[in-house]
Formats: C-alpha cells, sequence, structure tokens
C-alpha cells in the first residue's frame, strides 16, 4: 500500500518522500508559508496575516494596537501590514514623532504685530 506523501518505484518499493510545497500539491493560502514534513506538509500565515494557514486573513494591526506608531501619529492599516504617519503639527517617521516649533520654523500664522508661542502640537 503507498501512502500519500510519498513517491515509490519498484518491488520491492523504495519510497522517497514527496515535497508538496515544491510539487505546488499543497493547499496553503497564497499569503501562508509551506513547510515540508515527512509524508505531509504544513502551512502557517505569513507576518501580517492570521488563520490556519489553509484560509489566512489580512491582521488590522491598527484596530489590534499591536503597531508600533508613536502616540502623535496616525496608523493605517494596509494589506499584510501598516504604515505611521506624524499627525499635523508633528514630524518624524511616524514611529517617532517630535513637536514641531512652528514659531522657530516660521510656518505660524501670527501677525507681525504679535507673540508667536509654540504649542504641543
Amino acid at each position: 500500500m503507498i501512502e500519500t506523501g510519498y513517491n515509490c518505484i519498484g518491488q520491492p518499493s523504495v519510497c522517497s518522500d514527496d515535497n508538496e510545497c515544491i510539487l505546488g500539491t499543497d493547499n496553503c493560502d497564497a499569503n501562508a508559508t509551506c513547510s515540508n514534513t515527512t509524508g505531509s506538509f504544513s502551512c502557517a500565515c505569513d507576518s501580517g496575516y492570521t488563520g490556519d494557514g489553509v484560509t489566512c486573513s489580512d491582521e488590522n494591526e491598527c484596530v489590534l494596537g499591536t503597531d508600533n506608531c508613536d502616540a502623535n501619529a496616525t496608523c493605517s492599516n494596509t494589506t499584510g501590514s501598516f504604515t505611521c504617519a506624524c499627525d499635523a503639527g508633528y514630524t518624524g517617521d511616524g514611529v517617532t514623532c517630535s513637536d514641531e516649533n512652528e514659531c522657530v520654523l516660521g510656518t505660524d500664522n501670527c501677525d507681525a504685530n504679535a507673540t508667536c508661542s509654540n504649542t504641543t502640537g
């Protein structure tokens, strides 16, 4: 009796493991990684996705709170990941945001006869 997951040749049979991942006979989701095992395979969802490996769906890191955005940044979910962007009045890469001093930068809208005072954000 030849078991699924093996390739057997001759009498007596000499069997070798089929690598379903390489052969493309696995049923892993497009957003999962296939791992060959002896006589079978396993599927695991890629980072940014959740599920059983056969079915994977996007994780919304912003809703789950698993993002690493600064407290003064906005998180935006993307397929399989997320992005961070500093809020208005802050500068940085979204993971680290610092207050912009509009008075020093000259981006304030104060009258020429007024004193500009920077506030947070």
